[in-house]
Formats: structure tokens, sequence, C-alpha cells
């Protein structure tokens, strides 16, 4: 709205539309007020301002400016200038915990829009302001705090950090640098410039929050860090552009409860970086990127479809750590630097070596830590046991049956008749009551022709009757015609050394 539109429309309504020029000679010339009192006397009546509205130290309870509909300037707290801080950052922001509240129930646009260290501020509330139109939007230390800004479309930058309950940004559709951080000033200060620790996750103990930017469609960077309990950016399509060739990354740190993060819009990013608690991920537009970093502290399988290219126009990174316990690329392409290293006993390099070989050569890095497939040395242990106890008892068992079986076949078994030595072998002595025995004339012949044949070692025809037992046929034959004509013999020789069991 014009500011000629503006007046008219102020003169029907029955306000007189007032125009409050603060700058005067100094360009930085602005006004800084202690209470609602001083609010209403120096600004009641104004309908726009051209000037700086500073918020002091010690200005106690809410602070209200109604009717005022544009401001030229900002619309801060109290700034200290300090010539030794670094050079980066020489301003330092004093707490003011007195202030309860700032409204501006009618403010349509303003230029810059900065509150520091405000822990007693329980609300900030500019329900009809639609843009904040050259610099910054910032919102630091504030606790327990709710904002309201249900009109809000565009801003140059939003950097809010704090212990905040809710945040109402139902129309916001475009920035440049968007944070909101649990952490006072988070670890990037202000800047956006990732410190060497960007993918730690500080679990500050903090509330849960919600994040959601329904009609957000780009940004330039964007940073979101604390106890995220949900995250909406459905219509996130971009982040910066191709001219904007640096800081175009969506970063996301979390802790708490398992975070879901969907884009199903975003197609045109460079850098997506996520850390913590992560539920699962989803980005089917994303196809090509220059770095991807995760580090998860849940169990998580890592899915990069539909992503083809992890490179830029000069180098490309793709950085896994954490709880991860699988990781499917099967969509790409092409990749450059490439380091892996995962915490889970169930992620193991090889699973991605061939995916990695397919995209790669040797001018790439890759650098993989993992775990080797799991042993099957507990699986063999316990099947050993589970089943060796019940083998082992049937084998014993069965040896037991088998050697007692044994033993008494034993009992029953007709043992061999030991060789008897050749000279027993042949007809008995005749026994007379009367004199010495007597021998048949044809058996002293044979035994005197054996003993010298057994003696020089030529009787052949004594070889030639040796049958394969080793006795001869006719002293067998003998000693069988011997035991069956004369009972009293044959219990005679045997008590000279065969036996019969």
């Amino acid at each position: 709205m014009s500011a000629s539109l503006l007046v008219l429309a102020l003169a029907v309504q029955g306000i007189s539309a007032e125009f409050c020029d603060f700058y005067g000679y100094y360009y930085d010339t602005s006004f800084t007020v202690s209470n609602q009192a001083e609010v209403d006397a120096r600004f009641g009546g104004c309908t726009q301002i051209r000037g700086n509205i500073n918020i002091a130290t010690n200005y106690t309870g809410p602070f209200y400016l109604p009717n005022v509909t544009s401001i030229d300037g900002a619309i801060s707290t109290k700034e200290v200038y300090d010539a030794d801080a670094d050079r980066d950052n020489r301003y330092t922001y004093p707490p003011t915990p007195l202030l309860t509240s700032i409204e501006f129930p009618d403010l349509n646009e303003t230029s810059i829009l900065e509150i520091h260290a405000v822990p007693g501020l329980k609300t900030i509330s500019f329900p009809s302001l639609t843009v904040i139109n050259s610099s910054y939007f910032i919102v630091d230390g504030i606790q327990d705090c709710y904002l309201d800004f249900p009109s809000l479309k565009s801003t140059k930058s939003m950097m809010i950090s704090g212990n905040m309950t809710k945040m109402n940004f139902p129309a916001l559709v475009n920035t440049d640098e968007l944070r909101v951080t649990r952490k006072p000033g988070g670890e990037l200060g202000n800047s956006f410039y990732l410190a060497e620790d960007y993918m730690l996750v500080d679990r500050v103990d903090k509330i849960p929050m919600d994040i959601s930017f329904p009609a957000l469609q780009k940004a330039r960077s964007i940073y979101f860090e604390g106890n995220i309990s949900s995250l909406s950016l459905p219509r996130l399509s971009a982040i910066g552009t191709a001219e904007e060739y640096y800081n175009r990354f969506l970063r996301i740190s979390t802790y708490g409860n398992p975070l879901n993060i969907s884009l199903p819009s975003l197609s045109d990013v460079e850098e997506l970086i996520f850390a913590g608690t992560i539920g699962n991920l989803s980005y089917p537009l994303v196809h090509s990127l220059e770095r991807f970093e995760l580090n998860t502290s849940t169990p998580l399988n890592v899915t990069l479809e539909p992503i083809n290219v992890i490179f830029g126009s000069t180098y490309g990174y793709l950085r896994l750590e954490g709880n991860f316990t699988a990781v499917s690329m099967t969509s790409i392409q092409k990749l450059g630097t490439v380091v892996i290293a995962s915490s889970s006993s169930e992620f193991y390099c090889s699973s991605i070596a061939a995916d990695i070989e397919r995209v790669t050569d040797e001018h790439n890095t890759y650098e993989c830590e993992g775990h080797p497939p799991k042993s099957k040395l507990p699986l063999i242990l316990g099947l050993s046991i589970g089943l060796g106890i019940p083998v082992a008892l049937a084998l014993t068992y069965g040896v037991h049956r088998w050697c007692a079986m044994l033993s008494r076949s034993d009992r029953f078994a007709v043992k061999p008749v030991e060789r008897l030595p050749e000279y027993e072998l042949g007809v008995p002595p005749t026994y007379t009551t009367d004199g010495p025995p007597t021998y048949d004339a044809s058996e002293e012949g044979r035994t005197s022709d054996r003993g010298a044949g057994g003696v020089a070692g030529s009787d052949t025809e004594g070889a030639r009757n040796v049958n394969a037992d080793g006795v001869s046929e006719r002293s067998v034959d003998d000693a069988t015609s011997a035991r069956l004509g004369d009972g009293s013999s044959a219990l005679q020789e045997g008590a000279s050394g065969r036996r019969v069991v």
C-alpha cells in the first residue's frame, strides 16, 4: 500500500496519519524506551516511522505499539559495540530480563527486527507484518516464548534461537538464510559457515519443538537444530540458485525421538547434511547434488535413491557415519570422495564395494570402516553342543552294548587248538605193569627220521606231508586213532598240554 493510500485509509477510519521522522541530521539517530509510558509518549499518534526503536536493557513489562503500519528502520534491543571483540562480531547484547512481550498489531513492513537476550519474553506478535524488506529477522536468547507471524511472506534472513515453545509462520514463502536452533547463538554464531564439529550433535536439555513452514518454497540456506519432534516443509523446492554457488545447503541436527525427514518437493539443492536421531529420509525429486553427509545415532538403513550424481562443478563428497546398518546406492552414477564409517555390527564394507567400484576410478578417494560378516562360530558351537551331546551319549551306549555282546560271545567260543610240539604227535607208548613203556617200531623209525630232518633241514618227505596247519597228516591220523582207541591214554595226553574248552 502506497503512503498516499495509507493516509487516505486512516483518514476514512478517523485516525490521523502522521509520519514521524527521527533520523534528523544523523542517519543512526534512534530513540530508546524503558517502559510502556515512554512508548506512548514518544510514538503515540505515529502511523509511519523513519528511524530506529531501541528497547533498553531495563525495560519492564510489555511493549505494545498499535497503529504504526510502516517502520523504515530497526526494532531492536540494546547492543554494545566492543572494539576489542572479534572483528566479525564486535557487538554484544546485554540481557533485557524484564521485558515480557512485544506486540505490533498493525505493522505491515519494517527493515530489521533484532531481539537478543530476553529470557523473560513470553510473546512476540506481529499479526499484520508481511515483509522484512532489507535486512535481518533475528530473535536470539529467548525462553518459553511464542512467535506469532501469521502474515509474514518474505524476509532476507531469519535466525531464531532459544527455547521457544511455538512458532507460527504459515505464510512464509521466501527467505535468504533460515536458521532455527535451540542453542543461543548456535555453534555457527552469526555465520552460516560450517564449524569443524558441525556433524556432532550437542544434546542440549531443551524441550521438544515442532518446525513447520507449510508455504516455504525457497531459501538459500537452511539450518535446523534442537530436540525436533516434527518437521514440515511440504512445498520447499529449491535451496538457492545456480548463481549462488556457496552455502546452498539444508542442514538438520536433531536429538530426542527419531525424526522422519520428508522433502517431497525439493529438487534443487547443493548440499544435504543430517545428524542425530534420524528416523528415515525421503527426497524423491533430488537427483543431483554436490555433497551428502550423514551422522546418525539411531539405527538407519540409508537409501540414496533416487540420487544419480554426488558431484558438483569441481568436486563431490559423500560421507556416512554413525549407526547405519545398510546403504543402498543403486541409482548412483557418479561420485567424488567417499568416506564411510559405520559403528553398527550389521554393516560391512563389502556390501557396497561393487557399487563404489562401478562409479569411481583411481582418481577417487574411498575410505570405508565397517565390520566383517558375522562369524558362524557361535552357530557351529551351538549346534555342536546341541547335537553333539546326544550323539556322544548314543555312541557311548552303542560301544558299551557292543563290548558287552563281544564279551558274551567270547565266553561261548571254542578257542583254536594250540599247535603241539612235533614230538608229541604220533602213537602213544604201551604201558605194562612189570616194565618200562614200549614203542612201536615204525614210530621209533619215523621219530628218528623226523629228528634228523629237523636238525639237518633235508627231510623233503616230511615237508611234503605237512598240511596248512603245520601238522603232519600221519601224526594227526595216529593221534586220532589213539584218542578213539584208548580213553585213558587220551586223558593223559590232555594233561600234558592239549585242552578242549
